[in-house]
Parts: structure tokens; sequence; C-alpha cells
């Protein structure tokens, strides 16, 4: 028991003091300004978990200034706001202005049509301060399992639609097809114990998913779950 509770104060240790690279920096930034900190391998001290790939331009968005809605070919047939105000098709409190009102936090979101690895977002209600993430999943019952890396976009406009590819690129994973997205701001909040500390919510939850893999433990997934600090989304996949 001392051997594992040491374990976690170096691993909780190295989060907190661990650095990404300048392209890592370049993508995730903490609601505080500061570098995002990178998760660890639970199984080395060196080697951050991941490093998000950088978010290409999306050849079909409009800019950001622009009143008229470019849809993508991918996305023809899924909902859209074209005006920013109405036809939203979902809602989560996380991703409303003051992240606690259900009402508040519309979205839409769909899977291309031509590409079952892109999804297409769009916010009612933008953060100024920070970007969103998207981190793939599969599910089983109420466990939501990480599948890949975080994506994360700077959402500026309610009035784009914005394009990221989502990878498999978990070991062990890397032939699995999400069937879920977790979205979450990419900032740091208080989480409970066995956290106890400040953290960025992506971070949190790839941290528990290792932790639970790992010691088949779910403290730490059942904090970040009683934190709130996300919204998860499941898509209808024919066949799966």
């Amino acid at each position: 028991m001392k051997i594992k509770n040491l374990s976690i104060s170096l691993v909780l240790l190295f989060i907190v003091s661990c650095q990404p690279d300048s392209d890592a920096r370049k993508t995730r930034k903490s609601g505080q300004g500061s570098s995002a900190n990178s998760v660890p391998n639970l199984f080395t001290t060196t080697t951050p978990t991941y490093n998000p790939t950088p978010v290409e331009d999306n050849p079909y968005d409009s800019d950001d200034t622009d009143t008229f809605l470019s849809i993508p070919n991918g996305a023809a047939t899924c909902t859209w706001s074209r005006d920013g105000m109405a036809d939203w098709q979902y809602k989560g409190a996380h991703l409303s202005s003051g992240e606690n009102d259900l009402n508040d936090g519309m979205y839409n979101i769909c899977i291309s049509s031509t590409d079952p690895t892109t999804i297409y977002f769009q916010m009612k209600h933008p953060p100024n301060d920070h970007q969103v993430c998207f981190v793939p999943t599969i599910h089983s019952g109420s466990l939501k399992t990480y599948i890949g890396e975080p994506r994360c976009e700077s959402v500026t406009t309610s009035q784009k639609i914005y394009t990221l590819k989502l990878y498999a690129n978990r070991p062990g994973y890397t032939s699995s097809i999400f069937t879920g997205v977790m979205i979450m701001r990419d900032k740091a909040y208080f989480y409970a114990p066995p956290f106890n500390q400040l953290i960025l919510s992506p971070d949190a939850f790839i941290y528990c998913n290792q932790w639970l893999a790992a010691y088949n433990d779910s403290s730490y997934c059942e904090s970040f779950a009683s934190g709130g600090h996300y919204e998860y989304h499941q898509f209808s996949r024919t066949g799966l």
C-alpha cells in the first residue's frame, strides 16, 4: 500500500511539473493562459502520454467574420444553425456560457458522411479564453474509454462549422472505431480526491482511464465524473 501511495504521489507530481513540447503549446492552452500539462504514461516518467495533433485548416470553413455559413461537403445532411441563434439539435450544461445551464448549452455535431473519422461541430456560446477539446471514445454501459488523443480547436463564433479529424492512436485501440466523444473545455478545474488538485479536464479524463486500466481502480474516474466538467456525446453508427 505504501508503494502504491508513493506511485500516486510521484505521478501526480509529474503532472504538475512537466511541460509539453512547443507544438502542443500552440494547440492547447489552459483557461488561465498557461501551457497545458501533458498526462504522463503510468509506466514511465520521461515521455508524455500524448502530444495533441494540430488541427488543420478546413478549406470549407468560412472566415470567422463571415455571416454566410459554409457547410462542408460531408456535413450537408446534418442540422446546422445558419444564424447562430436557432436550429440547435443538442444541449449540455458544460457548453453553456456559465457552464451550468442545460438549456443554454446548445450545440450541433455530426460525423462526416464521407469520412468516418471526421466530425463537424458548432457551438452557440463559444469560449473566448480557451480551446474546446474532443476525445474519441468507445463505450460499454456507463464506462467511456478513450481510444485516441484529444483534438482541440479554438471555437470563436457560433456562425462557423468546425472540422476535426479524430485518431484511434491509443496503444491497444488502434483498430477501434469511436462511438462517442468527450467534449471538454481545455481548462483547469479542481478535482476531488484522489486527484485533490487543479488539473486540465482532458488530462484528468485520460489519466483516470490509464489508472483504471493499470490498477482496476475507478476512483480517479469517479472524481472526474463527479466534477461534471464535460459533455459526452454518443453517435449512432449503423452496425456498431
